[in-house]
């Protein structure tokens, strides 16, 4: 009788360990997929702020080409207005 109750005593213990074995394999998959979740979300995330960037860049160096271009054509107009006026001061000497 006593090899009975420690053998359902055994088997309990045996079920336990598997419900805790279960348990704990469904709480990983839940966690799992929890994570899966939301490094999916974050890439998405980092895919939207890399078209950001992006774009901002692209802006900057549309941005940098057109200041580019005005100082160039202030210099080129500075040195005419120079060559001009100097023109001008020779020919009123002359």
């Amino acid at each position: 009788m006593e090899e009975l109750t420690e053998l359902q005593n055994k088997l309990a213990e045996c079920r336990r360990h598997s419900d805790n074995h279960r348990r704990s394999r469904d709480y990983h998959k839940e966690q799992s997929a929890d994570l899966r979740e939301e490094v999916k979300e974050l890439q998405g995330v980092i895919e939207f702020w890399k078209g950001q960037h992006d774009k901002m860049d692209d802006a900057y160096v549309n941005e940098r080409r057109s200041a580019y271009i005005w100082s160039t054509v202030s210099v080129v107009l500075a040195i005419f207005s120079i060559a001009m006026s100097v023109l001008f001061f020779w020919a009123i000497r002359k």
